[in-house]
């Protein structure tokens, strides 16, 4: 005659262990997605508002304008006048640029700068914005 044996299974504290796991693992693979190690902004430069979350590459070539109109070159404060020729010899070939703009500048002072990149012959240019409303 076969009989019906009842085990109890021992409680083990591992089983614990493995939702733990998996939610530490799930927050660093967040975390490594969502952080991005990049050089900050000018603080004096507050970035216009985009809804598009969308992220490029930075380039070799940086050009910043904050609302008191002073131009960076690369972090290195550079006059308009001298703007043709210091970005000329930093190009050499390279017609990638990154622009970032403080969003209280006006379409008049842009379009100088943009004038110069048209002048030079500057094919892609990104323009820097925040993401939000």
């Amino acid at each position: 005659m076969t009989g019906l044996y009842v085990v109890k299974r021992r409680h083990i504290g591992d089983d614990n262990i493995i939702p733990m796991i998996n939610i530490v693992f799930l927050l660093l693979i967040f975390f490594m997605i969502a952080g991005q190690i990049k050089n900050p902004v000018n603080g004096d430069i507050e970035l216009p508002r985009t809804p598009l979350g969308s992220s490029t590459e930075p380039t070799q070539v940086t050009l910043e304008l904050d609302r008191q109109h002073h131009l960076f070159l690369n972090r290195e404060p550079v006059e308009q006048q001298q703007l043709d020729e210091k970005l000329g010899a930093l190009l050499m070939g390279n017609d990638d640029v990154s622009l970032i703009v403080d969003r209280q500048v006006r379409a008049a002072e842009l379009d100088k700068v943009l004038a110069v990149f048209r002048k030079l012959g500057v094919a892609n240019l990104t323009l820097y914005s925040q993401s939000g409303e």
